[in-house]
């Protein structure tokens, strides 16, 4: 969002300072890019296995349940 000053209604709004500033930014965070990227696939990577492991530990669980289940009926 840009503003403008009444006082000058006819100059532009500068965004000299502003571009100054992203680009410090981005010349100062050019060498986490990496990091994150190899942050970013590890968290996926963790989630991924995460999720297998819950989804074969209701798998065993479930086959343990049938199991008692079916140990469980009169004969």
């Amino acid at each position: 969002m840009t503003t403008v000053n009444t006082a000058f209604s006819g100059e532009q709004p500068s965004m000299n300072r502003v571009s100054r500033f992203s680009r410090k930014m981005d010349a100062s965070t050019g060498g986490r890019t990496r990091v994150s990227g190899l942050r970013r696939r590890l968290a996926a990577l963790m989630l991924r296995a995460g999720l297998g492991l819950l989804a074969l530990a209701t798998i065993f669980a479930l086959q343990a349940a049938f199991y008692v289940y079916v140990w469980r009926l009169p004969r």
